[in-house]
């Protein structure tokens, strides 16, 4: 989005008939002293779309990435894994107590 507003304000964009943030910024540069809002709106709604697609793309990557594990939380795992690996042991070997 942000380069087809860039070539459009290079005038490289689509024909002039059809709306673009890039030729709306070129169309209100030569009003900027009477009217800065011809520029500055186009150019705060092209700003707000691209940080919008960004944090939500962004959002989107760090829902992809597995959290890590904390260290206490596998701690804890590891040694549940090795009581139950010794009731196991013991249960076989026939010296558990039931």
């Amino acid at each position: 989005m942000l380069a087809i507003a860039t070539l459009s304000f290079l005038g490289l964009g689509v024909a002039p008939p059809t709306p673009e943030w890039g030729q709306m910024l070129v169309d209100g540069m030569s009003y900027i002293e009477e009217f800065p809002r011809l520029v500055v709106l186009p150019g705060l709604a092209l700003t707000l779309v691209v940080v919008s697609f960004n944090l939500l793309g962004e959002t989107f990557a760090l829902q992809k990435v597995p959290r890590p594990v904390r260290g206490g939380m596998l701690r804890k795992r590891k040694l549940a894994r090795a009581r139950e690996e010794a009731e196991r042991d013991a249960v076989e070997t026939g010296t558990g107590s039931t």
